[in-house]
């Protein structure tokens, strides 16, 4: 019979070396170590857009502050009932009153000074439509009423986070496509995603250029408006992955 304390020593020893192995296999090497490769994926959906957002407004000019605000608040009343009148809220975006200052002649005084000769007042408003058909009737009505300046016109998407998903779920398929491509012709298996990034996801909206807004502009005194045809709103994404692989054909 063996001494006990041979037994215990010889049993403490096994499990000693049994619990380096576990830990050798719960402790694999650090990321930055591993035989890995990379790989970007790209998507670009094109979306028809579903809303219409226009920016314009009223502009006065007169001698006092008193007689700019006034004569750009009966405009803008006009323009305000116009634009409700199409069953549509129009809602405030900016309103600003500034004085005017008289320009420096070009051989002036030392002495010379600026004094104010007039102010001037803008208030803007931002109308959005789910109907794109009245982008046109927009502007037309509005500037009918008194509205003298269109700042901008953009096509876009009520709810683009869903079709960001759809780019950014498209974006990583490919991405991962073309990694099972790459290790299957250098021989490698796929392992594990060591890393995962979006790069970026967009829908930004689709802008009317300045030159056709001015046309559009020019345009509006026809009774139904400018003619305007919204273009698709371009949804991107960009992701990249790591993948640790190792040697032997085919992927998981």
């Amino acid at each position: 019979m063996k001494p006990l304390s041979l037994i215990i020593i010889t049993a403490s020893l096994l499990l000693a070396g049994a619990k380096h192995t576990m830990a050798e296999s719960e402790n694999p090497l650090p990321d930055a170590l591993l035989a890995s490769l990379s790989v970007n994926g790209q998507a670009e959906l094109k979306v028809a857009p579903d809303q219409v957002v226009v920016d314009l407004g009223v502009s006065t000019i007169a001698a006092s502050a008193d007689e700019a605000m006034a004569a750009n608040s009966a405009s803008m009343q006009r323009v305000l009932s116009a634009l409700r009148d199409l069953g549509l809220a129009p809602k405030t975006r900016q309103f600003r009153i500034q004085p005017l200052w008289t320009p420096r002649p070009g051989k002036a005084d030392p002495d010379w000074q600026a004094t104010i000769n007039g102010y001037k007042v803008d208030n803007s408003v931002i109308v959005e439509s789910s109907d794109l058909s009245l982008a046109g009737a927009i502007i037309g009505r509005a500037t009918t009423a008194g509205a003298n300046h269109v700042n901008g016109v953009s096509f876009g998407l009520s709810q683009p986070r869903l079709h960001r998903e759809a780019a950014i779920k498209q974006a990583t398929e490919n991405a991962a496509s073309d990694a099972r491509s790459l290790a299957a012709a250098a021989g490698q298996k796929l392992v594990r995603i060591v890393n995962l990034v979006l790069d970026h996801s967009d829908a930004s909206p689709v802008q009317l250029r300045q030159k056709n807004m001015l046309r559009s502009v020019a345009m509006a005194e026809d009774a139904g408006g400018p003619p305007l045809e919204a273009a698709d709103v371009t949804v991107r994404a960009a992701v990249s992955i790591r993948y640790e692989i190792r040697s032997g054909l085919g992927s998981d």
